[in-house]
């Protein structure tokens, strides 16, 4: 081989590796239209041993190895296992599809993926026969809060194709910066050790439901986990405190809006295996500078119906008891604060129905939600095909969008269409949703000297109400708007460079906010 060549070849290789390079940092780490191609290669043979025994003894504690991400190489990577069931379950059937959790920065502290990426929790589809329930539910839980973003990767260990996963964005200070002007570094997971038990002499709770359990800390710990600050535990008790016995100064400690949101997803999708379910779980609680927690929906591999403990019932409920999951399940369960203390209020029940009403409107008009369901099946179609290390069949795959498959011993899933085309027309003959609301259009401003002069139109409201900020880091004030001629309704506040606002009306069986999915949207004067 001449000089000639070598040069030429070197040249190929060097074009090769930077257009790769600049494809990979091109494309999202977690774009759901984009599967991702991540090698694994460990220079232990007996790697899987050595991450059990880590698993095993609850370690953090991780093997190195190096990764080609889309590829991209990345050296010195940690990698442990993760998960409780995915994964003691799963490798009790003797699969070797288990679910992974990387860190890209374990040694060298700099080194990410594109977007600063540093974490990749890879889940094995626990579960899921369709393979697209997490992926799905993160993608329409975003459209109305705060929510981690999620896609499919596949997975190959020292050159064997191990399967196609989910990954799923860690909730973590990177998250927080970015979603987050200021980051108060105060975050709880609401996710109990599997074998957590209450401490002796402490009330009896309910896992993480945030249940008052006294002024001693210590009776949180084994329920929420939050490792950088020790003190946020005051914050914490703080919060259930109120719940429990001044739930009209909730606003003070608690994102009500954000709550809402998080309550009507969670019983539109049938997601029990959260807070609304059984082991009251799978959130996080990010206390922002405002002083008042916000809540984080996690962990959605279960939604749509594929697990069954409501927390009511001691058993599973059947398909038909899914598909008609009353809206106002716990309304009165004192072991679910968080429900029935805040919709004890009123008004913030029909704002909870209203948003409710919006993401029924949403998801069914055009058959939304199922079109969305099966684009996403035909994407990874051909990946499920290859994975040969899939937890449940090739058959499976197809029918769990439209019937009830079996996953395992005395377990069966709903299909997602199956499940939702019900639930869809039960909700929709549903008397709190069809009560007659208020109507709001046609929001007008007009300033004056140093006053802003905010005016709506509302129809079949008894009241209308303005909620406003001139801090986007702020919570939004609510100001009972005057009536004029019309039915417009007018506010005035200071004029500052920059106001949000938005607003609710209400009448005796009804709200609306307006915009419709407010206060994630609002509207926005600059001076």
């Amino acid at each position: 081989m001449n000089h000639c060549d070598i040069t030429k070849k070197a040249f190929i290789f060097l074009f090769t590796w930077i257009f790769a390079l600049l494809s990979a940092q091109a494309q999202q780490v977690f774009d759901l239209n984009t599967v991702h191609e991540l090698r694994i290669t460990f220079s232990q043979n007996d790697w899987d041993a050595l991450l059990h025994a880590n698993k095993l003894k609850n370690s953090d504690s991780r093997l190195v190895a190096k990764i080609l991400w889309d590829g991209v190489r990345y050296d010195s990577v940690g990698v442990r296992y993760k998960g409780n069931s995915s994964y003691y379950n799963v490798r009790g059937t003797g699969s070797t599809k288990l679910p992974f959790n990387l860190k890209i920065n374990e040694i060298y502290k700099k080194q990410t993926l594109p977007e600063g990426v540093t974490t990749l929790k890879l889940s094995n589809v626990f579960r899921d026969p369709s393979f697209v329930r997490e992926a799905l539910s993160y993608e329409l839980a975003r459209q109305y809060m705060i929510a981690p973003r999620c896609n499919f990767v596949r997975v190959f260990v020292n050159e064997k194709y191990i399967g196609l996963y989910n990954s799923s964005e860690s909730l973590d200070d990177k998250f927080l910066s970015k979603k987050f002007e200021e980051n108060s570094k105060i975050l709880f997971k609401c996710d109990p050790d599997w074998k957590a038990q209450p401490i002796a002499g402490c009330p009896q709770g309910d896992k993480a439901s945030l249940m008052y359990l006294g002024e001693d800390s210590t009776c949180y710990r084994p329920f929420y986990e939050q490792s950088s600050l020790k003190n946020a535990y005051t914050d914490l008790l703080k919060l259930t405190k109120i719940l429990s016995q001044n739930p009209e100064k909730i606003e003070e400690v608690l994102d009500i809006d954000a709550t809402l949101w998080m309550l009507a997803f969670n019983n539109f999708t049938v997601n029990l295996d959260s807070y609304l379910g059984l082991f009251s779980h799978n959130y996080y609680l990010y206390k922002q500078i405002n002083g008042q927690f916000l809540p984080l929906v996690w962990d959605l591999n279960l939604c749509f119906g594929a697990f069954r403990l409501d927390g009511n019932a001691p058993t599973a409920l059947t398909n038909e008891q899914m598909q008609h999951l009353s809206p106002t399940i716990h309304f009165q369960n004192p072991k679910r604060p968080l429900i029935s203390q805040l919709l004890k209020n009123d008004f913030y029940k029909k704002i909870y129905i209203a948003h409710y009403r919006t993401i029924l409107a949403e998801q069914s008009k055009e058959n939304k939600l199922l079109k969305r369901a099966y684009q996403l099946q035909k994407m990874i179609e051909n990946d499920v095909t290859k994975d040969v290390n899939k937890l449940y069949s090739a058959e499976s795959f197809s029918k769990n969008m439209k019937e009830t498959v079996e996953a395992g011993k005395n377990t069966t899933i709903i299909g997602i269409e199956e499940l939702m085309n019900a639930r869809i027309s039960y909700l929709q003959s549903h008397p709190l949703l069809q009560a007659a609301a208020p109507i709001l259009s046609l929001q007008t401003t007009n300033a004056e000297n140093n006053q802003l002069k905010i005016r709506v139109q509302s129809t079949a409201a008894n009241k209308v109400f303005l909620y406003f900020r001139s801090n986007k880091n702020d919570v939004f004030l609510r100001l009972e708007m005057t009536k004029s001629a019309d039915n417009q309704y007018i506010s005035t506040v200071e004029k500052k460079p920059f106001v949000q606002y938005y607003f609710a009306a209400e009448n005796e069986k009804a709200a609306t906010v307006f915009p419709e999915k407010a206060a994630r949207e609002f509207f926005e004067i600059k001076n």
